[in-house]
Order: C-alpha cells, then structure tokens, then sequence
C-alpha cells in the first residue's frame, strides 16, 4: 500500500519529514499538504521534531513575511494558523482528547477577540468601510458578470454592515480555528488510516464540553444580551465550537439509525442555509454538559 510506505519513509527520521514538507511548501496547489505532514509527525513523534517540521511547511510564508512587507500582516496570521496545527496536534497525542483540545482553541479564540478588542477600540466601527468596500467590489465584480444577486437598496446594505460589524472579529477568529481544527482532524484521519482503520469516527462522536466552558458561554450570552461589545464578538467563536459539540452528539445519537444519512443531509442543508438551525445545535450541545445525552440514550436503548 503506497500510503502506508509514504507514511512510514516520513516518520523514519525527521530529516524525511522536514525535506518532504519543505519540498511540498513550495509547490502550488499541494503546499497544504506540508502542514499535514507536520501534524502527522506531531501525532506520532516528540513534539520538537513536529515543531521542526512545522517550521519548514512554514518556510514559504516566513520568506514572503521577510521579502514582502505589505503581507506581514497576512503571513503572521498563516504561520499562527501552522504553529495552532502543531499545538492541537501535539495536545491530541499528550491527552487523547478532542475536547481539550477543541476547548483550548475556544480559550485560544476568546483571547485573540479580547486582544483586538484592546487593541483597536471600537474595533466594530472600524470594520464598516472595509465590509462596504468589499460589497461594492463584489457588486461590481457580479455586474459585470451578468448577475444581480449582491444588488440591495444601500438603506438595506447599511442596516446589514451595521449588524455585521459587531461579530466579524468573532467570526474571521472562529474561520481561523476552524481550519486548524480541520486540519489536525485530517491528520488524525491519516494516522487512523494507516494505524488504526476507523479510529478516528468513534473520537469524534464524544466532543461533549466541560461544566466551565458551558459556563463561559452562558456569561458570553449574557453579556451579548446586554449589547457588550467583547460578549457579541465572541459569540461566533462559541456558538461555532458548540455547534461542532452538538453535530458530534447527533452523530452519535444517529451513529444505528439507517436513516441517520438523510437527518444528517437534512441538518447540515439547515446549518448552510438557515443560521437559527446552527443556534439550536450549539445550545443543544450546551444542555449535553449537564445531560449527558448519550448516557440518557444507553440507558433507553437498554431497556
């Protein structure tokens, strides 16, 4: 098997590892694949060898970051994302656990949000003219493609940006971790697959929170309801890491059920096109804390 010798050269020596991430860093198209690679050698090494590792999938971006100012901002957000891959990754072979290690990139999302926020005052009026130059560029880029779909009457487009604003930290922070997330999560399902057929499936239907993060997302709650800016912000953060809490439960709910495909279709259709249904997951996975669902359902399915 092809995977299975590829994977083992890999995890032979570090040298391997570093000179296949550095090779596939800078080639278009797969240079994604050189942070997998790092979060491969992080789930079954030491962390400083990964780290290594880590370091040349990086490479690319720390030589944009040196040669091209403009993008320091851009690179600095790229190489955290590849250094937050190493950390989850790292973190999921010390504990074994996806709920630290999901609860520590909520930890981790919260205080990038907290951080802006004391950076930028009033972080929420700064976003307005960057949303409102990014609706007329893609109004105008759909224009002069034919289609109408972007055109709203500017009262309309006014009232939305000014909604917008007060969660678009929270949200580009969220988009963040998530694609870290995504990332350790294939490269766990690289590992499982070599290692460990059908490993990682059962992992991943057990996200279930603790009681203090069940907590910081009832005072987040609390204090959106009462407009704090810092608590609307990071809302996105919460409600998106309970959301994959709460797909995690049904999926394990539904893991027997010959039906479960077509809940699913019909769940994930709702999450992409009707945002309370994403609200309702999260604050599902909220009452697991206290619940335990899946102990409840065992205990039915005994009877």
């Amino acid at each position: 098997m092809f995977l299975r010798r590829f994977t083992d050269f890999i995890l032979r020596s570090p040298l391997n590892a570093i000179g296949i991430a550095l090779v596939t860093a800078f080639i278009p198209l797969i240079n994604s694949f050189s942070i997998l690679i790092a979060g491969l050698v992080a789930l079954c090494k030491d962390a400083l060898t990964s780290f290594l590792v880590t370091i040349a999938a990086s490479l690319p971006l720390i030589v944009a970051w040196i040669y091209y100012p403009n993008s320091h901002t851009l690179m600095s957000g790229l190489i955290l994302l590849n250094l937050l891959t190493w950390l989850f990754a790292v973190l999921l072979r010390k504990f074994g656990s996806w709920n630290i290690v999901i609860e520590v990139a909520i930890i981790i999302g919260l205080l990038i949000v907290c951080v802006v926020h004391w950076m930028i005052p009033n972080v929420q009026d700064w976003w307005v003219p960057h949303l409102s130059n990014y609706y007329k560029q893609a109004n105008s880029t759909m224009n002069q493609s034919g289609a109408d779909l972007l055109t709203l009457p500017s009262d309309q487009m006014t009232s939305v940006i000014a909604t917008m604003k007060n969660f678009m930290t929270g949200v580009l922070v969220f988009l963040s971790l998530f694609i870290v997330i995504t990332q350790v999560i294939l490269a766990r399902w690289w590992q499982a697959l070599v290692f460990n057929p059908g490993g990682l499936q059962p992992e991943l239907r057990q996200i279930r929170f603790s009681y203090a993060m069940g907590a910081i997302f009832l005072i987040a709650l609390i204090g959106s309801y009462i407009n704090s800016p810092v608590a609307l912000d990071c809302m996105p953060v919460l409600i998106g890491a309970f959301c994959m809490a709460g797909l995690s439960l049904i999926h394990c709910l539904l893991a027997k059920n010959k039906f479960a495909w077509l809940w699913l279709l019909v769940i994930y259709l709702g999450i992409i096109f009707l945002y309370p249904v994403v609200i309702v997951i999260a604050i599902f996975a909220l009452f697991d804390i206290a619940l335990d669902f899946r102990k409840r359902f065992n205990k039915v399915k005994q009877t």
